[in-house]
């Protein structure tokens, strides 16, 4: 009886099964499903996720019997076939200069599938379509020029930019395709894309830096030192109509300078600092000169030469923030080498100065800049130093902004000087350090991990680049710079992606954006196959597909306002 019960236990767990194999649906049967509308959308959303290039054929048949056309255009994009280009360039001519908005959407479907196919084949197609057809159509013809990358498209897309009367949302997709081509000769354009905005707020300028950053070289550095030179004559002109004044172009072109994160402005940038350090350039941009020296790589003898302009004590008030901001330089650069000098300023505490009402008052924000900076950079040979230091309370008058006490931050930066002490040089340590939920522990372990150089300490660094505090998170930029690889491509896109749905720590979230995108340069990850092959990638970790070339690049522009 037992084995009876046994049997038909066992076959009414095994024929249902059997039978739902046996239904299981393979990829005819879907690509059968395409030709009925009662299943067409659900068999489309199959096909896009596996890319059945068998599919095609029954799509281009739908195509021209207008069957769920727009979903059929589409989904030939994702599939990527270049099977489809010929059928698709003779429908998008057929809509371009149709006069409806329902033919405008149709063109840019079309122009989109064919960027996404990215066959240069398309080319001339799409550059008729650019200057033909509506807002829409234009729209995706300047974006599929981009995914391409053909350089052909380069002289249409610098006039796209250029033209004030152009939408600013197609000048927009003009800017991003620029990059995406490298095209070294619209540097000037790229530029000029910098300054231009419209009345709701939107503008052009992380798109601007974010091209100028992809085509990089001479080309990009002479035509940032032409803006900052006032030589830009489409850029001084637009500046009169904007009322914007002369230091505000050079301000702007100093904080691209900056994002390049090229040593080839080092001596440019250094120059205009000792110019700020005899008040001979305007505050405002003396301030984003320092900002841009701390993400451009600087030799030695240059940071000895801001050391020696941090330890000398600032004269009034005003000069307290410079202080602060080259703390900054040392920090990213992670220089060290004058590390004692650094620390006799934090044990010097409170520095007292005249207020704005003329009253002596101490400030603390100059030991506190030096003290941020030894207790990141410093080893465990400064732990006893610094906790002396702390200790001892000179260094406590509160700072203007902050929302904790002076004491408080340094008993925090000293938890960086423990974690040095307790580690030493033992770099596992450090690893086993991450998991604390202290940012101070978190941030000494990543610096200290990072300053090795050794690119197999990024795997351990990714899963906290998270971690819900600022400074931990502007130290995994140091991170991502010094050891992330093409194999953590994905996965830091995937991070990137994430952060900025999340909206959190936007400015930092940018720079790690900007940052990939060096990478992916200097990697040779930016022709249109690398891309998709990446992004692919990154989707994957999130369990879905990419949607096409270059959307990542397009996301960049994170104050676009479009």
């Amino acid at each position: 009886m037992k084995k009876v019960f046994a049997i038909l236990l066992v076959l009414g767990f095994v024929l249902p099964l059997l039978a739902a194999c046996s239904t299981e649906k393979d990829d005819d049967d879907w690509i059968g499903e395409l030709r009925d509308k009662r299943t067409r959308d659900g068999a489309m959303l199959y096909v896009q996720e596996h890319r059945i290039k068998k599919a095609v054929p029954v799509l281009l048949d739908l195509i021209k019997k207008r069957y769920g056309t727009l979903k059929a255009v589409h989904t030939l994009g994702i599939i990527g076939d270049p099977v489809a280009v010929p059928i698709l360039i003779e429908e998008i001519k057929g809509v371009a200069k149709k006069d409806s908005m329902e033919h405008d959407r149709m063109t840019e479907q079309i122009a989109m599938s064919l960027g996404l196919i990215g066959s240069a084949s398309a080319v001339d197609t799409l550059l008729w379509t650019a200057e033909n057809a509506g807002e829409m159509g234009r729209a995706g013809a300047v974006q599929a020029l981009g995914m391409i990358g053909d350089p052909r498209a380069t002289q249409k897309l610098i006039q796209v930019v250029m033209d004030g009367n152009e939408k600013l949302l197609i000048r927009h997709y003009a800017t991003i395709a620029l990059g995406l081509i490298k095209a070294k000769e619209a540097a000037d354009a790229l530029a000029y894309a910098l300054f231009v905005d419209d009345e709701s707020g939107a503008n052009l300028f992380r798109d601007g830096q974010l091209s100028l950053l992809q085509i990089n070289g001479e080309e990009a550095k002479a035509a940032l030192l032409k803006a900052y030179e006032l030589k830009n004559e489409d850029i001084n002109k637009l500046a009169q109509t904007i009322n914007l004044k002369p230091e505000w172009i050079q301000i702007k072109a100093i904080n691209v300078m900056g994002q390049m994160r090229d040593g080839r402005y080092a001596d440019f940038l250094m120059g205009e600092f000792e110019k700020g350090a005899k008040n001979e350039i305007v505050y405002e941009l003396q301030a984003k000169v320092m900002q841009a020296l701390s993400m451009t790589p600087l030799g030695k003898e240059q940071l000895s030469r801001l050391t020696d302009f941090f330890l000398k004590a600032p004269p009034s008030t005003e000069f307290l923030n410079e202080r602060e901001i080259i703390s900054q330089v040392f920090i990213r650069q992670n220089y060290a080498d004058r590390l004692d000098d650094v620390m006799k300023v934090a044990e010097s505490g409170d520095l007292t100065l005249k207020n704005v009402e003329g009253k002596p008052t101490p400030f603390s924000q100059w030991c506190f800049a030096a003290a941020n900076v030894v207790s990141l950079l410093g080893d465990h040979t400064m732990a006893d130093r610094f906790d002396a230091f702390v200790k001892e309370g000179k260094c406590k008058a509160d700072i203007f902004g902050q929302p904790k006490k002076t004491p408080e931050l340094l008993a925090e930066f000293n938890e960086r000087m423990q974690t040095a002490k307790e580690c030493g040089t033992d770099m596992n340590c450090y690893v086993g350090k991450l998991k604390s939920d202290r940012w101070p522990v978190v941030e000494k372990s990543i610096m200290a991990l990072s300053s090795t150089g050794d690119k197999k300490y990024m795997d351990s660094i990714l899963p906290v680049m998270g971690f819900n505090n600022e400074q931990v998170r502007q130290t995994t930029e140091y991170a991502v710079r010094k050891l992330a690889t093409p194999e953590h491509l994905p996965r830091l896109i995937r991070f990137w992606i994430d952060q900025k749905v999340a909206k959190e720590y936007q400015k930092i979230t940018e720079n790690i954006g900007y940052l990939i995108a060096i990478h992916m340069r200097d990697w040779n990850y930016d022709s249109p196959e690398k891309r998709n092959q990446v992004y692919d990638e990154a989707e994957k970790i999130a369990g879905r597909r990419s949607q096409g070339k270059g959307a990542v690049e397009a996301e960049l522009s994170t104050d676009k306002g479009l």
